[in-house]
């Protein structure tokens, strides 16, 4: 199993009312979704869903291979470069297919960083491993809560109704 996909016993409209209700949860805002699709498109500032301290763990951790890379195309202007959230939004796309033992869902991570869009640059656009690990691993958290209730809820209104006929 890829970190960012994972299979649950629910119909897709439930995962997708889930998924909605944990990226709005987890600090994004919803900028588009097609339930019929199965798509689901959101925007945050980074380094949502990390905290401050969660990305400085990311940083000792990613940013010397960052260096070490970039050094292989920057010479000695290589020290400058370094993992940074000023001006970098992220992207989520959650993708929810019906499968035949339930519903798969999946999360794809691209960066956009309008500073350096602004100086004429093109950086990488993925997330760094690490952040992307931890990112998911919180969402998939959340995500598990929130389809938790719902699916509790949705079975309180089958009894309740039910309740009414007997």
């Amino acid at each position: 199993m890829d970190i960012g996909t994972i299979t649950v016993d629910s119909k897709p409209e439930i995962v997708y009312e889930a998924i909605i209700k944990t990226l709005v949860k987890v600090g994004f805002s919803i900028e588009k979704g097609k339930e019929q699709v199965g798509v689901i498109y959101a925007v945050a500032q980074a380094p949502t869903p990390l905290s401050d301290e969660e990305w400085e763990e990311v940083k000792k951790i990613e940013e010397p291979k960052t260096k070490k890379i970039a050094s292989k195309y920057l010479g000695l202007s290589s020290i400058f470069a370094g993992l940074h959230t000023d001006g970098v939004q992220i992207h989520i796309i959650s993708f929810i297919k019906p499968t035949y033992n339930g519903t798969q869902v999946s999360f794809e991570y691209v960066l956009y960083d309008y500073k350096a869009k602004a100086m004429g640059l093109d950086p990488n656009t993925y997330a760094p491993p690490l952040a992307a690990k931890m990112g998911t691993v919180k969402v998939l958290k959340e995500f598990n809560e929130q389809l938790r209730l719902i699916e509790n809820e949705r079975n309180k209104k089958k009894e309740n109704v039910g309740s009414k006929f007997n």
